[in-house]
């Protein structure tokens, strides 16, 4: 049995993209169309991005890899050995299929709103659509957004942000021990690791005051 204790969480940053193209009927094709621009741009960047291991999992896998045996100990001690960083770029892809545990090895990107046009026979000249980018604790979200908007200028798409939701990774304390022991009260074999959530929650704000 694993117990994972969340140390921290990904950042939420969220986007508003919006692309301009030639308007026109749909019989002719303009050459430069909003919404070709505009999914050309997201194929290319909505999903994972590269794989890396941040400390708090490569902890994680280090005390999971002590904790069992056979081909699953080995990759696990790989992950958290100092070639780790390399490591993870090869099994990310399987691991993604996994649950979770994919999302915490890489930021994310995911298109949830797309708009554009209103009528079958009309070429629109503007598409808009928004991303919802989960960052690792240790990603700067203004470099992060600074490198998109690097991508998005080749397809003539603009980029305007929300403010980012943050919080910081927590140091162990009185509530680890507490969560600890209560854990291994329940079970005594359990295995006691820490993690990250790969979403946000209200524990931000205590986590800004110190808690």
């Amino acid at each position: 049995p694993v117990m994972p204790i969340a140390l921290g969480e990904k950042s939420s940053l969220w986007l508003d993209l919006r692309a301009e193209g030639e308007p026109g009927h749909g019989s002719l094709p303009p050459a430069r169309q909003a919404t070709l621009n505009l999914a050309r741009f997201l194929s290319n960047t909505a999903g994972f991005g590269t794989p890396r291991l941040h400390p708090v999992m490569r902890e994680q896998f280090a005390a999971l890899g002590r904790a069992t045996s056979g081909t699953l100990a080995a990759l696990l001690r790989a992950l958290a050995s100092p070639a780790g960083g390399g490591f993870v770029r090869v099994v990310a892809p399987q691991l993604r299929r996994r649950g979770a545990i994919g999302a915490l090895l890489s930021d994310t990107i995911s298109l949830t709103m797309f708009n554009a046009g209103y009528k079958h026979n009309v070429v629109p000249g503007e598409a808009t659509a928004a991303l919802d980018c989960r960052l690792l604790p240790d990603t700067e979200p203004n470099d992060f957004l600074e490198h998109l908007r690097r991508k998005a200028g080749p397809f003539g798409v603009d980029i305007s942000a929300r403010p980012p939701m943050r919080s910081p990774v927590s140091e162990r304390g009185l509530l680890w021990d507490a969560l600890v022991h209560a854990s291994q009260a329940l079970d005594a074999a359990c295995v006691v690791v820490p993690t990250i959530s790969p979403a946000m929650t209200d524990v931000r704000f205590f986590r800004k005051r110190g808690a």
